[in-house]
């Protein structure tokens, strides 16, 4: 079983996928916050049912515009917050 850290440190998504069916406590909450998380990976974190994961993917600057448009629809009022702020950072970035 992988270490907090060790997923933290983690840089191939296929390494990544494969930790979502593993069911390490944290670990998601830890890919939704990475870095070098993939749109793909974003998109399978946003089927999460954990809310703290989703604010994570909507607070991710790798997340596309188009599932930070769906996000901005949940049902969570803090995963819409996060989900438009980050779409208004990166509508300024093309500014």
């Amino acid at each position: 079983m992988k270490s907090l850290k060790e997923i933290r440190q983690m840089h191939r998504e296929n390494e990544m996928l494969g930790l979502l069916d593993q069911n390490i406590p944290g670990a998601c909450l830890e890919l939704a916050s990475s870095s070098k998380a993939t749109t793909r990976l974003l998109d399978r974190l946003a089927e999460s049912s954990s809310i703290m994961v989703l604010h994570e993917v909507a607070k991710n600057t790798n997340c596309t515009k188009e599932l930070l448009s769906k996000l901005s629809k949940n049902e969570d009022m803090l995963v819409r917050d996060y989900a438009v702020r980050s779409l208004l950072v990166k509508q300024k970035k093309k500014l």
